[in-house]
């Protein structure tokens, strides 16, 4: 057959060499090539084989420790505290030696010889015992010596005087008697009789002059 020169002519020539079924499949391999051509795009790795392109996940920001706890340095209480004390109390007076007692007399006090303070007290103590004045389990001897004597007070009574010049208070035991015949001038010259040691004890001198108290 002979071809013309015409493109026209070359065309109708050449589909009409090509079979029907021809005609069908080209149009389909073509849609079929473009819906895949974006699946098939990978990515060429080093080794020359082919990777899938993945794409990479989202990026967080690293997560950042919370802040440290500000410490509040801790200021010791420096501030002084200033309390107000009361005056301590003033001592107590003294106890009064004579109170509860009542005043028999005041005038001048004779004593013993001072060798009755050697033994001879308690010779006299033991000879009123004798006679059957006192009892040696309650008699108030005075460890010190502290004895005197008054018409007006028995064997083992307590008497208290005081040195009217410094206020010096001492007990002191009776511990012997004023004879009946000697009594009215006793009362003309003394107020109290006593042993040697209490003579010094009081402070006294032969110008002395005591009060003399007496539980009554």
């Amino acid at each position: 057959m002979r071809l013309s020169l015409f493109p026209s002519t070359v065309c109708r020539a050449t589909e009409q060499r090509r079979s029907p079924a021809y005609r069908f499949i080209t149009p389909l391999m073509l849609l079929l090539f473009i819906a895949v051509l974006p699946l098939s795009v990978v990515q060429a790795n080093d080794d020359g084989k082919s990777t899938p392109l993945v794409t990479p996940a989202p990026t967080h920001p690293p997560t950042l420790p919370p802040p440290a706890a500000t410490v509040t340095p801790v200021i010791p209480d420096t501030t002084i505290q200033v309390r107000s004390v009361a005056p301590p109390a003033p001592p107590a007076p003294p106890a009064n030696p004579t109170a509860g007692l009542t005043e028999i007399g005041e005038g001048g006090a004779a004593f013993y010889s001072p060798s009755y303070d050697n033994g001879g007290w308690d010779a006299i103590i033991r000879t009123h015992m004798r006679g059957g004045q006192g009892n040696p389990n309650t008699f108030p001897y005075s460890p010190e010596g502290y004895y005197c004597v008054h018409p007006d007070f028995v064997f083992g009574n307590i008497l208290t005087l005081q040195n009217t010049d410094t206020g010096k208070t001492i007990r002191c035991t009776v511990a012997d008697a004023v004879a009946p015949q000697d009594q009215n001038y006793w009362r003309n010259h003394f107020v109290i009789e006593i042993s040697y040691s209490l003579f010094t004890a009081l402070g006294l001198d032969n110008g002395n002059h005591v009060r003399v108290w007496a539980m009554t």
